[in-house]
């Protein structure tokens, strides 16, 4: 499929489960729009101090406006002394080396151009978070700055290949219209972006933060260093009713697996279940949402302030 051809695809994404949701745009609680070595973004400042900068990716197919509607990380980043960058990624599953070099340009030169301390955490919602893992790996692969200290994932289809597979089993089953075509956009999507018909394991060893089949899951190995964080909402009911479905088909089951391996070398890991507490901006009831994030405790967490917000989900299964 060419790449011009992906833009009708794009409304589908309204409505996806797996990916995002695109949203109609409330008005703006910061500037404009910027665009520095081919991104976009915005950046909103503390009125007083600043301790620190979060970096948040949108999910696939969502702007940098409606990404700030649909979280109060800025508003509590206001409260607590934290900048937000968030950063358009031009509607992709991962970065190549030179987008990841101009990623690290970009977020240094809002470190110095603001006077911003060196305190960075970054994560994303669905391949928002993808992003984020990837840039941690690549930074600590490669000892390039700005190398954050702290990563978060919300609800991200973490191995990529374990999501193509399951798409095909969707697509073939056709048992849901929306799942069905989301699993077609998936498919397609994945195997332009790989250039290959038919993916296998190896095309993604270098793509996906993460693979459950792997004999050895060597990427894992430069995330030992980070805090880490990973949001789940695994309504396993909802799903069934609205996308028809099981728990294992989304990823929050490939958040698991991933959280399971990564805590054998890294205590720093946790994952919060965050079960029932996703909801779109306009109120919808969706697992797949900025919400399952309760920004008071991760501006804690980040600061290293104990709170008893779902304590017993902190410890990795």
């Amino acid at each position: 499929m060419r790449r011009k051809d992906f833009s009708m695809y794009l409304f589908l994404l309204a409505t996806f489960s797996l990916f995002g949701c695109m949203e109609s745009i409330p008005d703006m609680k910061t500037d404009s729009i910027k665009t520095d070595s081919k991104f976009e973004y915005l950046l909103c400042m503390p009125k007083n101090s600043v301790k620190g900068l979060v970096v948040l990716f949108p999910s696939f197919g969502n702007s940098n406006q409606s990404t700030l509607i649909e979280t109060e990380l800025d508003e509590f980043g206001d409260e607590t002394g934290f900048a937000i960058l968030i950063i358009g990624f031009n509607q992709s599953f991962s970065l190549n080396e030179s987008k990841f070099k101009e990623l690290s340009g970009l977020i240094s030169r809002v470190l110095e151009n603001n006077s911003i301390p060196h305190n960075i955490t970054m994560g994303g919602l669905s391949v928002g978070g993808n992003i984020a893992l990837n840039y941690g790996i690549f930074a600590k692969k490669n000892n390039i700055e700005p190398i954050p200290t702290h990563l978060f994932v919300i609800d991200s289809p973490v191995d990529l290949f374990v999501l193509y597979r399951n798409q095909l089993i969707a697509k073939r089953a056709n048992h849901n219209p929306q799942t069905f075509e989301e699993a077609v956009f998936i498919i397609d999507y994945l195997e332009y972006e790989l250039g290959k018909h038919e993916l296998t394991l190896n095309d993604f060893k270098n793509y996906s933060p993460y693979l459950i089949d792997a004999k050895e899951n060597n990427q894992l190995e430069y995330l030992r260093d980070y805090k880490i964080s990973f949001y789940v909402d695994p309504d396993e009911s909802w799903y069934m009713e609205n996308m028809g479905l099981e728990l294992n088909s989304t990823n929050s089951q490939q958040i698991k697996s991933m959280v399971h391996a990564l805590s054998e070398i890294n205590k720093n890991v946790r994952l919060v279940n965050a079960l029932g507490k996703g909801f779109k901006a306009d109120g919808t009831r969706h697992p797949h949402s900025w919400s399952i994030l309760d920004e008071k405790e991760f501006y804690n967490w980040i600061l290293k302030k104990k709170t008893d917000f779902m304590a017993d989900s902190e410890k990795p299964e």
